[in-house]
């Protein structure tokens, strides 16, 4: 190849076309940027036909598919190893071979005849894989006469089409970028043929999924006939049991809710209704404002104040400096009171450093009040106490839940035996027909799982030289700008 040695490749030609090689990098990018793509190209060439030409076009077509995609066996055999083992190995794995055909090449074409010469072994291999076969006649070289090759290599000249003639060094550049667009096509053809390939596989695996699902089906519909009269007779023998835990449940469980969710009742004096009101915003935000009540000091007699307890779940006491000024006679006692007889857990919330009460301080209705955890609200601490106040009463809530959840379930299992025992009387007179469609599924997913198979049996029997975009031949040459 003009100008270049072994020891240090140079593009062809010299001087003013060298340097355009050099500047035309850029152009290059454009399709060496796109995604690098899987296709792996052998190199095939003599060493006394042109070496350094195959190196520039190894070198070359590196730039668009990728230096560890092109297989040149000067550059990828390290010393040691074993040529042959390591030749058969890449051409094995290769899914285009390049036949470079140097100057001097048709003049050795006798050594074709040599069964064990490399390059027939090479190109016989690729041929014998059904791998695309490009003869590359570089500059200075032709193409041999189809008839001059042994008989297992002419299929590499079969047509004509399916090969490249660089007819000049100042050519070559727009030779490479017709070669490397016909192999980035090829790879782009590989890959969507490929995707296929995998497409299909995945619906032969669905298939025979839904087959073994279909299969599966037909065996226990089989089978529920048979069961569903078993099922029956225990579901008789369990619901008398059933409905006498459902009447444990209920005489356990109190019905101390007025509706769902937590019902919260803030019990003040006048001289607290500035944190009462706030309180009832932060705790109505949280459980919701409709679930939340309070004192209205002096504007109901106590009585009435009294009875608005028996819908609450929790009573908060706020207890301020002044609370015990009031006496003990009046609504805010009768709360307090109405809580305690009813067991309604009360929480003393103090406010503004005042403290519980003496129990020597409350009349003996009220003292049950100090056995109940206080909780301090101080104003600076404000949102951190209301936090820890929704904790407590979430505890609270949780409990009811539970009494409440076992009379529930108590009530499902029920109702559920009875579903049951209405379902397994159905499942008998239904098991029938249900027999014959889960057949008829069947037989319709044998025959979608048969199409599945041969449509992968089809893509999967494409030699890789029915590759479309091979067969298409190289795209027309384009003139390259050399700035």
């Amino acid at each position: 190849m003009g100008g270049g040695t072994l020891s240090e490749p140079r593009p062809p030609g010299a001087g003013g076309a060298g340097r355009a090689f050099g500047r035309l990098t850029a152009k290059l990018r454009e399709l060496a940027g796109r995604e690098a793509g899987p296709l792996r190209v052998f190199v095939s060439y003599r060493r006394e036909a042109g070496p350094g030409q195959a190196h520039h076009l190894a070198t070359d077509l590196e730039r668009y598919l990728g230096g560890e995609h092109v297989f040149l066996d000067e550059r990828a055999i390290g010393a040691g190893e074993d040529f042959d083992a390591v030749i058969n190995e890449r051409v094995g794995g290769a899914d285009v071979l390049l036949a470079v055909i140097g100057p001097g090449w048709v003049d050795m074409q006798p050594r074709l005849r040599d069964e064990g010469d490399y390059v027939r072994r090479e190109i016989e291999a690729a041929l014998g894989r059904r791998v695309p076969v490009i003869a590359v006649a570089t500059p200075g070289a032709t193409l041999p006469d189809v008839d001059g090759l042994p008989e297992s290599l002419r299929p590499m000249l079969a047509r004509p089409a399916l090969s490249v003639d660089i007819a000049s060094d100042s050519l070559w550049i727009v030779a490479v970028d017709s070669l490397a667009r016909w192999l980035l096509a090829i790879r782009d053809e590989k890959r969507r043929h490929d995707r296929e390939l995998r497409r299909a596989v995945d619906e032969r695996q669905d298939a025979e999924r839904d087959l073994e699902r279909g299969r599966d089906r037909h065996a226990a519909i089989t089978t529920a006939a048979a069961a569903a009269a078993e099922r029956v007779a225990g579901l008789e023998g369990e619901l008398p049991a059933a409905r006498e835990e459902l009447a444990r449940r209920r005489s356990e469980a109190s019905p101390t809710r007025a509706g769902p969710g937590i019902r919260v009742f803030i019990c003040h004096r006048a001289e607290s209704e500035a944190e009462a009101a706030r309180l009832a915003e932060d705790i109505g935000s949280r459980v919701g404002a409709e679930r939340v009540g309070r004192s209205a000091p002096g504007a109901a007699p106590q009585g009435a104040q009294a009875a608005s307890v028996t819908v609450a779940d929790a009573l908060l006491a706020v207890i301020g400096p002044g609370w015990l000024a009031a006496g003990p006679d009046d609504s805010v006692a009768g709360e307090i009171e109405a809580a305690i007889g009813r067991g309604v857990p009360i929480i003393p919330l103090l406010t503004r450093h005042a403290a519980l009460p003496g129990r020597e301080e409350l009349p003996e209705s009220l003292r049950p009040l100090l056995g109940h955890q206080a909780l301090m609200l101080p104003e600076q601490f404000w949102d951190a106490a209301v936090g820890r106040l929704v904790e407590r009463l979430n505890e609270i809530d949780r409990a009811i839940a539970r009494r409440e959840h076992a009379v529930a379930v108590a009530q499902e299992r029920c109702a559920s035996l009875e579903r049951e025992l209405e379902r397994a009387g159905r499942q008998a007179e239904e098991a029938g027909a249900a027999v014959v469609a889960a057949a008829e599924r069947v037989s319709g997913l044998e025959s979608s799982l048969a199409e599945a198979q041969e449509r992968e049996r089809e893509l999967a029997a494409d030699p890789p030289d029915a590759n479309r975009a091979y067969l298409a031949g190289p795209p027309a040459p384009r003139a390259l700008s050399m700035r």
